[in-house]
């Protein structure tokens, strides 16, 4: 069931079906770049990050406005432990779409979910709700 959803979220989100590689360009419409590397706590993964961690979050973005999914976060939390996980605000709400643990992570904070040990989970930023956000 699990291995299905994953497979539904990458066929519904062109973000997973990209025929470029991405540089981490910087959209000058979004101000994000189209690949980052972030640390649990949100902010870019260093160098002595990468040695260090046992969790990140591969967040892939849109240049686009006009698409239905803006971003794309698959935070992978590869220790045994739990541990917070927060995204950007991204100037709408992110929707945990799907995971390898048993529940969903619960909502810890704004943009920020306590992840189970050994879980990957994606969760996604769709237009609908930051375009609303952006007119109120």
């Amino acid at each position: 069931q699990r291995v299905r959803e994953f497979i539904r979220l990458r066929n519904d989100t062109t973000l997973l079906r990209q025929e470029r590689y991405r540089h981490g360009k910087l959209h000058t419409n979004t101000d994000r770049r189209d690949i980052e590397w972030l640390r649990p706590d949100g902010n870019p993964m260093q160098d002595e990050d990468w040695s260090q961690s046992a969790a990140l979050t591969l967040l892939l973005a849109s240049e686009q406005i006009d698409m239905r999914v803006l971003a794309i976060a698959v935070m992978i939390n590869a220790s045994t432990t739990p541990r917070p996980f927060r995204l950007p605000d991204a100037g709408g709400d992110w929707r945990l779409a799907t995971t390898t643990a048993s529940t969903l992570p619960a909502l810890a904070a704004p943009h920020q979910w306590e992840m189970p040990g050994r879980s990957i989970t994606c969760a996604v930023l769709e237009a609908c709700r930051a375009v609303q956000r952006a007119t109120r």
